[in-house]
């Protein structure tokens, strides 16, 4: 697992999707759920989401992992979003125009978060700002302001598989 991690931190963009998608579907063993977060793999997903804003592939096979990874484990990896400062880089996202699918996968993640009652209340007086913004902008009126150049159907195997 530790090669896994490695390799994530040192591999070309264009090779780390499919390693991501590797990770995510290994998420579903327990065992490696469990050790994925003791060999800091949440922290080591989290910076490569902060380094891969120009990919978006990449940035959406980390979504998708984050998502899972938030999905199959247990609250105490809650502690490994905390420690990264995870909520302020969710609402610089939300500042941002966003793909359609980004979005999603953002609130998705959001929300499984809002769930702990520190993360909750520390978003309440940081960041529902950003949150209420986002509700604005994708009201029917205003959807003009949220990009629906998801991706193209030829790369999106690539990113969610």
């Amino acid at each position: 697992m530790g090669r896994l991690i490695f390799a994530l931190e040192r591999l070309d963009p264009t090779h780390k999707p499919k390693l991501i998608n590797i990770i995510k579907d290994l998420l579903d063993n327990q065992q490696f759920n469990e050790n994925f977060r003791r060999i800091n793999g949440v922290t080591t997903l989290i910076n490569e989401l902060k380094r891969s804003q120009s990919n978006f592939i990449l940035k959406m096979s980390l979504l998708a992992c984050i998502y899972k990874l938030l999905l199959t484990t247990k609250t105490e990896v809650i502690y490994d979003f905390k420690l990264n400062n995870f909520t302020t880089l969710i609402s610089l996202k939300l500042r941002e125009p966003l793909d359609f699918k980004e979005m999603i996968y953002n609130v998705k993640i959001l929300t499984h978060l809002m769930l702990d009652n520190d993360m909750s209340s520390k978003y309440i007086e940081d960041g529902l700002e950003d949150a209420i913004g986002l509700l604005v902008r994708s009201h029917p009126l205003n959807c003009h302001m949220i990009k629906f150049e998801d991706i193209e159907e030829k790369h999106e195997a690539q990113a969610f598989d």
